[in-house]
């Protein structure tokens, strides 16, 4: 019968619709809700007791901070995250496999936008899964494909690694 606690979020920045990863302690399958600010969170999902993920509600301030309720109390974290629409032109630094899959793209960059990034490689094109303004992900069709590049389009612009 512990409190949850908010240890760690995976980014601090973002926009509405975006994920957030939260690392803490007791979430509770099924019993565990969480707020940005005031805004009840509607899409949550516990994948243990010491991880969930959460989309970032409409109506939601500037910036917030996260609680999380269980029957066994709330916790408020001093983690502060800012809602901000990205609107510069998107970099690419880097990109790779996944280490626990062989279908997980990873890119490292800057300005993701969260619903509206798409990656093109090997002549095809996906839709990527924003993690942040700075890192998202995408999967390849095959285990076996091989990337050697790839371009990355947003609405503010595009940019291709290696360059």
């Amino acid at each position: 019968m512990n409190t949850p606690t908010i240890e760690s979020l995976s980014t601090t920045i973002g926009q509405i619709g975006q994920w957030v990863y939260l690392s803490g302690s007791n979430f509770i399958q099924e019993q565990t809700k969480v707020f940005f600010g005031s805004v009840e969170c509607i899409n949550v999902s516990v994948y243990s007791d010491s991880s969930l993920g959460v989309s970032i509600p409409e109506g939601s301030a500037n910036t917030a901070s996260f609680r999380v309720e269980t029957p066994n109390g709330a916790f408020t974290s001093d983690i502060v995250f800012e809602v901000k629409t990205i609107v510069g032109v998107p970099t690419v630094t880097s990109f790779y496999s996944a280490s626990d899959s062989n279908i997980w793209v990873y890119v490292q960059g800057t300005n993701f936008v969260t619903n509206q990034t798409q990656i093109e490689y090997n002549n095809k094109i996906t839709d990527a899964f924003v993690y942040g303004p700075d890192f998202c992900g995408f999967a390849k069709e095959t285990e076996t494909e091989v990337i050697d590049s790839i371009k990355l389009i947003t609405p503010n612009g595009s940019a291709s690694f290696p360059s």
